[in-house]
């Protein structure tokens, strides 16, 4: 009975440590969805700009540089290892719309995990709590 006991409770705080480990990844993509979201409404909103206009361009970090809009159809894009590309708005937005399409099933997917991972380990804490009763009483 002990050794089952232990087995119970290092599944339980197993499980305990991947649903952490998923929400910890949530976490994460739900930062890189909010990210992608508003690069695209900044595109959205970098079209109507009037060319020549000063705008501020962030170089990092909430450091700005005011500088004049040359271009308002077409942007450099990094298209994946380090390869740096000229896309229209329209064929940026199309790239980034697929991305945030990816990241929500991918967040869909990790969330069905911890609602698993969830019922599992309540079904664990009544096998624990099962034993425990069945346990004190047997001892009695």
């Amino acid at each position: 009975m002990k050794q089952e006991l232990q087995e119970k409770y290092i599944e339980l705080q197993i499980l305990d440590q991947t649903i952490k480990q998923i929400q910890q990844q949530l976490s994460i993509l739900d930062q890189q969805l909010f990210e992608l979201q508003r690069l695209n409404e900044n595109l959205e909103e970098i079209s109507k700009v009037n060319l020549n206009s000063d705008i501020l361009t962030p170089l990092g970090a909430g450091v700005f540089i005011k500088t004049q809009l040359k271009e308002n159809q077409e942007v450099f894009m990094n298209v994946g290892s380090n390869v740096i590309t000229k896309k229209t708005i329209a064929e940026s937005k199309k790239i980034i719309d697929e991305e945030l399409q990816k990241i929500k099933i991918t967040i869909l997917q990790m969330e069905q995990e911890i609602t698993q991972a969830t019922i599992n380990a309540t079904n664990i804490q009544q096998e624990i709590k099962e034993t425990n009763k069945n346990e004190s009483i047997t001892s009695n």
